[in-house]
């Protein structure tokens, strides 16, 4: 099938939704300190009708960082505990990223759209060195760590066994 252009408010045929994100990801498991460390370069495209001036990540398994995040905290009011092994905790940090080669990194902060919890780790956000038009396009470049948890949330090792999911920086959907 050849590839064909698409316009930033419909998808391409056959798909369900317009494609905005690229991704290539190149990442090592240490096994040893059951960690991944990774590099993504990812290309957006902007679909939506309005400029955008910056860009979100999700950075999932900040959920389960420490009792402080929504989502922790969230469990705690369903009644339910707390890890109690201190190696189900885990965590996702980014250690560089450039947009359009402009080095980002000093400009990263943490929002937490949903509830305004400083705490929270999970939403990163980014200035864009540049206005990104509708059906711009950018590269965003990830240089990025986290720590496996034992099983949590569906998620986790188990000896030499891992299930992972949700494990490198995803660019948020822009509102």
């Amino acid at each position: 099938i050849a590839a064909r252009a698409q316009s930033y408010d419909q998808p391409a045929e056959g798909a369900l939704s317009p494609r905005n994100a690229n991704y290539e990801i190149d990442v090592r498991l240490d096994h040893a300190a059951r960690a991944l460390a990774g590099r993504e370069t990812i290309r957006w495209r902007n679909i939506s009708t309005h400029t955008a001036t910056e860009l979100q990540f999700h950075l999932y398994w900040n959920a389960w960082r420490d009792a402080e995040s929504t989502w922790m905290r969230e469990r705690r009011m369903g009644g339910n505990r707390r890890p109690v092994r201190p190696d189900a905790w885990s965590t996702s940090d980014v250690k560089a990223i450039r947009v359009a080669g402009i080095d980002l990194t000093s400009e990263m902060r943490f929002i937490a759209p949903d509830d305004g919890n400083p705490a929270d780790r999970t939403v990163m956000s980014v200035p864009l060195p540049r206005a990104v038009g509708p059906n711009e396009t950018t590269e965003i470049e990830i240089e990025w760590t986290s720590k496996i948890p034992r099983p949590f949330a569906r998620t986790g090792y188990i000896d030499d066994y891992y299930f992972i999911v949700q494990w490198f920086p995803k660019i948020g959907v822009l509102e």
